[in-house]
């Protein structure tokens, strides 16, 4: 659960429940999303890109403290704290995921801001996996034009 984009029903919002705990500086959305889930709202996955994001270095998520993080949020949230257990059961998400198709290589097209005017570089990656970075369609923007939006 390594993603920063969640749309949400208003309520959520009017309930409180939607407050970052600010003791978490790299891993609040993980919490966000767990208390999200344990308040007992709807969560679904949606097969379409609807934003892209990149990992450059810089991103929180990267920073080495988010493993700690990441694992006082699991205990928090009842994680199982056998080791050894969890790995199964993680090449058990793993399996799922190659069965339903999450790691299928596909295309995808985006426009990508250059500048704040903003200026536009419409850039075509093919064959990406579910994960990856921005160096991964790095030689494909040799291929990328400039659009302009407006």
């Amino acid at each position: 659960m390594m993603s920063s984009t969640i749309f949400y029903r208003r309520h959520l919002w009017c309930n409180g429940v939607l407050k970052l705990d600010s003791q978490y500086k790299y891993a609040a959305d993980k919490d966000l999303i767990l208390r999200i889930a344990s308040y007992g709202a709807v969560i679904g996955h949606i097969p379409e890109y609807l934003s892209i994001f990149g990992i450059d270095g810089t991103n929180l998520s990267t920073h080495p403290q988010m493993k700690q993080e990441v694992e006082k949020i699991r205990l928090a949230f009842g994680a199982f704290r056998c080791i050894a257990f969890r790995k199964i059961l993680m090449l058990g998400r793993s399996i799922e995921r190659f069965l339903i198709g999450g790691y299928r290589r596909s295309s995808i097209t985006y426009s990508y801001a250059i500048d704040e005017v903003p200026h536009y570089l419409e850039v075509k990656a093919t064959y990406l996996g579910g994960r990856y970075n921005l160096w991964d369609t790095g030689e494909q923007t040799a291929n990328a034009r400039f659009v302009d939006k407006f």
